[in-house]
């Protein structure tokens, strides 16, 4: 979330098949800088939030479970996960949808405050949660696999010295990671389309729309798009994970 920007991720998402002509056509608009449009909202948002879940979740642990907590099940590191990372992306959902937009119009606005007055102005404020409803179906189990697999895995490692290097646990948090995306994957692509939409009462606004008109856009492989550019992407997100897990553990032990 870092390091990386996501504009491959979000044009292959809306484009699909015809994502890398797409993707030319708007590095000739924006140039070269136009690969990295919307990053420093990306940075923004995803370090924040990130910390925000991890706060959350580790709170949540400690008030609902107890200090003397040992044993967590895997139900229970489920559900504190969907609760955390749900409350932390309806706070900074906006930032999603003003990423999303300078992602896949580069060369359209100047920067994010353009972005947002043209949003407000030519829209209305409604338009900043666009896409929520598939994005918060998405995060929660996300948020919940991530979290009960990550957790589970340390929880595991502890108790195996052999397995408990720093790149040993990092792979684990990749894989932690990479189990969330494939859970909500098709959720995410219908998310990414919503909020790449203009606000009008023509274009989808409901789940099952966004499911059907992939569908007949793009067959099977529409849910899927640009998941080889989110795995990419896997590596800074779970190295940041794993930092803030473990600096968190720290703090809170």
């Amino acid at each position: 979330m870092v390091v990386s920007g996501a504009a491959p991720d979000s044009i292959f998402r809306v484009y699909g098949s015809k994502a890398f002509s797409q993707g030319f056509r708007e590095l000739k608009a924006g140039g070269v800088r136009s690969m990295w449009q919307g990053n420093a909202v990306n940075v923004l948002k995803g370090t924040p939030q990130s910390t925000l879940q991890c706060l959350i979740y580790a709170q949540m642990k400690v008030y609902t479970l107890g200090w003397q907590q040992e044993s967590v099940s895997v139900r229970q590191r489920f559900g504190l996960g969907c609760v955390s990372g749900a409350v932390a992306h309806a706070v900074f959902y906006p930032l999603e949808v003003l990423k999303v937009r300078l992602n896949l119009w580069a060369g359209t606005y100047s920067g994010v405050v353009q972005c947002a007055r043209s949003i407000y102005r030519n829209e209305s404020a409604a338009s900043f949660y666009r896409g929520f409803g598939p994005s918060i179906l998405c995060m929660i189990p996300y948020a919940g696999v991530q979290c009960a697999v990550h957790q589970s895995i340390m929880s595991w490692a502890k108790t195996h010295p052999d397995y408990s290097s720093d790149s040993q646990l990092f792979f684990f948090s990749l894989v932690a990671f990479s189990a969330g995306q494939m859970s909500s994957y098709p959720l995410a692509v219908i998310r990414t389309q919503q909020q790449a939409q203009a606000f009008s009462s023509t274009s989808p606004t409901t789940v099952l729309q966004g499911f059907t008109g992939i569908y007949e856009r793009h067959g099977i492989r529409g849910y899927y798009n640009g998941m080889g550019a989110s795995f990419v992407r896997a590596i800074p997100c779970a190295l940041l994970n794993y930092t803030l897990m473990k600096k968190l553990d720290t703090m809170l032990s």
